[in-house]
């Protein structure tokens, strides 16, 4: 019969093999940050909460991204990004986006009547072709809003706006705008 000395030194060996061994199957399957975060957002994704992982930053590809304006500068402005994923690094709730040369601004501005029945009626005559042609591309949505060009100086601390980037910018605290949107 074992003494209770003896089963407690057996356990903590057990227990020790047991965390080394895991230790090195986990180092062999070279499981990364980021292989856990992906399967985070999977999980997310296939429990119905898809909303949360693909509106959210730092996970999908994203050229766009939205918020208020913090502070505004001749060549460049600080966003507050919008409530960011729970899953995304906290620092990319601030971004820094630089003005260039070929930055346009543009505010939204309301459609007319008129111009929202013009567009319903060319959406509607697309998806006809769609649904005669499956294998056509689907027709997008028609916007709600116009854009009309402004300048950097029509913006204000605290306008919400959508600004678009060449490339991906995900993780990218800083970037150069292409477009910046003031959202009506």
């Amino acid at each position: 019969m074992y003494t209770k000395r003896q089963l407690f030194i057996v356990v903590i060996i057990t227990a020790i093999i047991f965390t080394v061994v895991g230790f090195f199957i986990n180092r062999l399957k070279n499981n990364t940050f980021q292989a856990g975060l992906d399967a985070a957002y999977q999980r997310l994704i296939s429990s119905g909460n898809a909303s949360i992982a693909v509106r959210g930053y730092g996970y999908r590809e994203s050229k766009n991204i939205g918020g208020f304006l913090k502070e505004i500068y001749p060549t460049k402005i600080i966003l507050n990004v919008d409530p960011i994923n729970p899953l995304a690094d906290p620092k990319l709730k601030t971004r820094s986006i630089e003005i260039i040369n070929k930055t346009k601004i543009y505010k939204q501005v309301e459609k007319t009547i008129e111009q929202q029945e013009q567009d319903a009626e060319e959406f509607k005559k697309k998806m006809k072709l769609f649904n005669e042609n499956p294998e056509a591309e689907i027709p997008e949505l028609p916007d709600l809003f116009n854009k009309q060009e402004i300048e950097i100086s029509d913006l204000k601390i605290g306008d919400r706006i959508i600004a678009t980037a060449e490339n991906n910018i995900h993780d990218q605290k800083e970037f150069k705008a292409l477009e910046i949107i003031l959202e009506f």
